[in-house]
């Protein structure tokens, strides 16, 4: 089963990342008067321990989080405040939020290494991560992505195995807008339990704070 999950994990990775680019006007204002944590938890509140209802960071975002629908693993949501639970990165026992970077994944880009993200529950639980690492990459030709911080390249399956495999952590993402091209790169966000003191994330550039190399005169979409 689990090898069944893993060849459809792979061959998705091309689905979601490319439905994670815009397909509308870009957002207007996303400036935002947080709630507190615990005004938060209240209003994602419906009573459902198992679903996961909300996302948290201080001075940072607030985002409800709709699940994908059953059959449909390339579900983003077009909600403004609003990610998506990507159901497969659950199947590996992961936790994977995708947002369309005009939308709630233009925050995205304002997390910064050991932020801690709170997850909340529909019963009112929360879950701490504490951001690790943070990843940019430029979609190549052939299925490659090019690290923009160290000039590696890599497959799609191994990028997918580094963002979604291994022991438990929390995966955000959404794209990188540049030159007009919606989906001209990838921004990964990894965040490991807060309870976790010795997590590795599988990747090479932890507390990396990603920016576009100035060659390319590329902008993060704000």
């Amino acid at each position: 089963m689990k090898a069944a999950v893993k060849i459809n994990l792979i061959f998705f990775i091309f689905v979601f990342v490319a439905l994670a680019a815009p397909r509308s006007a870009r957002a207007a204002n996303l400036a935002l008067s947080l709630p507190s944590l615990n005004e938060f938890v209240r209003q994602v509140f419906n009573g459902e321990p198992s679903a996961l209802r909300g996302v948290y960071i201080p001075n940072t975002l607030a985002l409800r989080v709709e699940q994908q629908p059953a059959r449909d693993p390339k579900f983003i949501s077009e909600e403004r405040l609003t990610a998506t639970e990507f159901k497969m990165a659950g199947l590996l026992g992961n936790i994977g939020l995708l947002a369309h970077n005009d939308l709630a994944g233009k925050l995205f880009f304002d997390i910064r290494p050991r932020a801690e993200v709170t997850l909340v529950y529909g019963g009112g639980g929360t879950e701490s991560f504490i951001v690790e690492s943070i990843l940019t990459y430029q979609a190549l030709a052939g299925g490659n992505y090019l690290n923009l911080a160290n000039g590696e390249v890599i497959g799609s399956r191994a990028l997918f195995e580094q963002m979604y495999e291994g022991e438990r952590h929390l995966t955000l993402q959404t794209c990188i807008e540049y030159n007009g091209d919606k989906s001209w790169g990838r921004l990964f966000i990894l965040a490991k339990p807060r309870a976790a003191t010795d997590w590795t994330p599988r990747v090479n550039s932890s507390y990396h704070i990603p920016t576009l190399p100035d060659r390319l005169n590329a902008r993060a979409p704000y």
